[in-house]
Parts: structure tokens; C-alpha cells; sequence
């Protein structure tokens, strides 16, 4: 069967099939020289094919093409489009070709993001240990110069707020173990406060890298999500609104980016703790997730049906014709190459018309 390919121009009665196809690479990729390649455009050339139908090729936009359908100026579209309330409403579809899943992408399990360690920190026990360090430096520090009043030193000439000062300063050195001798006691209840809190400086500087180092340790070998299912508590970014709704049902918090790409960016940073995408966007971005070193989980949370969407008025023979066609593609090897693009999609082996 020859293929024509056409820039769009208003469509007349013809019994060619006027097919919009949409640049949207891996599934379907329009070259420089007008070629049409891609998993939909194969998929559509074995239906074709099978039902004997004759077709063109119409290059669009992904933007115009509801527009084009509604307008009559194309019969169809060669692009997979979610079955949805909203979606139906106003067009008619094939029947479906598989249906969708959303998948997680994570960050690998050696890769650790400073905001991510921070997020754990923050839900330890780090931040309880320094506020008990830092009251009792500074109760420390009181005490000192109560004790060195009476001694000539840095902590008991100058005025009050200058020894303070001074009793802060020489308490944050002690803490840290750093021991400039600028600033020492003199008196008997003073250097028993300083050997006091000497030993109690050591214990709770090893409690504090105790807790970060086993944070490194956790955030290292534990992925924020560890299943598609347990995302409850979890900050995850989707695409859509209609994903979000699924998410949500989950107990996951979630954010809706603007563009694929915001959404790694903000996976990559440590941003959020998972990406969620459908089995369309994953492709799109499969060599985006391989260089960034992320990783998809297994399994997926089943979403909406994929089909062709279809103009209205089409003849109810030649769309039952289509979709015993497109029925047997999605049982041939044409068909069988998608798992692996798609993640392992289950495919639709149940005909049914369309529209």
C-alpha cells in the first residue's frame, strides 16, 4: 500500500483516510525528509494493512489535533490518548490498544542529595541533641562567669555582657574540643564546670556524628520508595492532575510539574522522593533517566486506557472494520515489541468498536 504525506489542507470527500500523526518521539517521529517512523505509525501501517484500508498521512501538531478532528479536516490520529470522562465527551476513540500504568522513577540507591540527607536529619533526633547542646553551653557559659567573678581573666573583667561574651566563646571552644587556651578559669568551682562540661562535650559530640553517620548509612541503602504502592507520607511529583488524583488516593503528597524536564530536575535535587509517569512519558524519557543514573520500580498503578481517537460521522462499518484490525495488530509481533519499550504495558486483547 503506498503512503502519501501531506502538509494539513481542508479535507474533501475521499475514500483515502486522511491520518494525523503527531511528532511526538519515541512513539512516533517525524524525519527531516518527511519520514513517519515510530511504534504508532507501525502499529497503524499492519491495521491499515490488515483491513485494506486506504490512508495519508497528515504531519500536525499535537496542539491542533482535537481541533482538526472536530473541524473534519482528519478522519483519526495516529496517537495514544488517555480514556477519560473528559476525553470521551467529546470525541470518539478505537478500540483499546493496552492499558496504561503509572511507574515510579527513584533516584538509585548509591545516589545521596544534600536536601534529601537534610530531609532525614531533620525528621531525627539531630536537631533535639544540638538544642539540649547549645542551652547547656550557654547555662554553662552563665556559670563561669558567676564563678570567675572575682579573678582578674577574660571572664571577669569588662562588663557583664563582655564576660558573657567571653564565657560563650570559651563554652563553644570546650564543645568543639578545639582548646584555643585564650580564655580559661581560674578558680576551683570554675575549672570543676570546665572539666564538667569537657566530658560532657565528648558524649554529645559523639551522639551527634552518631546520627549523621548513620543517616549517611539509611539514605544510602534505603530508597524513599521502595514500592509504587507505598507512597503514603511520600513527596512525589506527576504530570497531570488526573494522575495526582490517583496519587493522592495513596496518601502521597503530591505536586504536579509543569514539564517532564522540572520533573527530574527536581528528582535529581532531592526535591521530591519519586517521579510518577505514565507508560507514554516514561518512554519519552527513558534515555533522560538513564543518564541521570534513576531507576524504575517494578509494577505500576493501573491507570486509564490508550486508543486512537476518531472523527465523528465516521461509518460504522469502516470503524468496526478498524478496530478488528487494529484488535489483531495488538495480537501480532508488531505489537509484541512494545512491552519492551512500554515498561511491560498489559496489552488489550479484547476487540470492541469504538465511538
Amino acid at each position: 500500500m503506498t503512503e502519501h504525506f501531506t502538509i494539513l489542507s481542508h479535507h474533501t470527500a475521499t475514500d483515502t483516510l486522511r491520518v494525523g500523526v503527531v511528532h511526538n518521539p519515541p512513539l512516533s517521529v517525524i524525519g527531516a525528509d518527511g519520514s513517519i517512523e515510530g511504534l504508532l505509525p507501525q502499529v497503524w501501517r499492519e491495521a491499515a494493512a490488515r483491513a485494506q484500508i486506504p490512508y495519508e498521512f497528515v504531519i500536525i501538531t499535537d496542539e491542533t489535533a482535537s481541533s482538526e478532528l472536530a473541524a473534519g479536516h482528519l478522519d483519526m490520529v495516529v496517537n495514544a490518548v488517555d480514556l477519560t470522562p473528559q476525553t470521551l465527551a467529546v470525541t470518539n476513540f478505537t478500540t483499546p490498544l493496552m492499558q496504561g500504568n503509572l511507574r515510579a522513577v527513584v533516584r538509585s540507591e548509591d545516589s545521596i542529595t544534600l536536601p534529601h540527607l537534610l530531609k532525614e536529619l531533620w525528621q531525627s533526633d539531630l536537631w533535639v541533641l544540638l538544642g539540649i547542646a547549645a542551652a547547656l553551653g550557654i547555662t554553662v557559659a552563665s556559670l563561669m562567669v558567676f564563678a570567675e567573678r572575682r579573678r582578674h581573666g577574660s571572664m571577669s573583667k569588662h562588663n557583664r555582657a563582655k564576660r558573657l561574651e567571653h564565657s560563650v566563646w570559651w563554652s563553644i571552644v570546650t564543645f568543639s574540643a578545639v582548646g584555643y587556651g585564650d580564655v580559661v578559669p581560674y578558680t576551683r568551682v570554675g575549672r570543676l564546670i570546665a572539666s564538667a562540661w569537657m566530658l560532657t562535650s565528648v558524649l554529645m559530640v559523639a551522639l551527634i556524628s552518631s546520627i549523621v553517620a548513620s543517616e549517611f548509612t539509611v539514605v544510602k541503602l534505603r530508597p524513599s520508595i521502595d514500592s509504587v504502592m507505598n507512597v503514603s507520607g511520600k513527596l512525589v511529583a506527576v504530570l497531570s492532575d488526573r494522575d495526582a488524583e490517583r496519587l493522592n488516593h495513596l496518601g502521597a503528597i503530591v505536586q504536579v510539574a509543569p514539564t517532564l524536564e522540572s520533573g527530574l530536575t527536581r528528582l535529581s535535587s532531592g526535591a521530591i522522593d519519586g517521579l510518577f509517569l505514565s507508560d507514554v512519558e516514561l518512554i519519552i524519557a527513558s534515555q533522560a533517566i538513564q543518564r541521570s543514573g534513576f531507576r524504575t520500580l517494578g509494577g505500576g498503578i493501573p491507570s486509564s486506557f490508550l486508543a486512537f481517537p476518531l472523527r465523528d460521522g465516521l461509518p460504522s462499518d469502516l470503524v468496526r472494520k478498524l478496530n478488528a484490525a487494529l484488535a489483531e495488530t495488538v495480537r501480532s509481533s508488531v505489537w509484541r515489541t512494545a512491552p519492551r519499550l512500554l515498561g511491560h504495558t498489559r496489552v488489550i486483547e479484547d476487540s470492541g468498536e469504538g465511538g
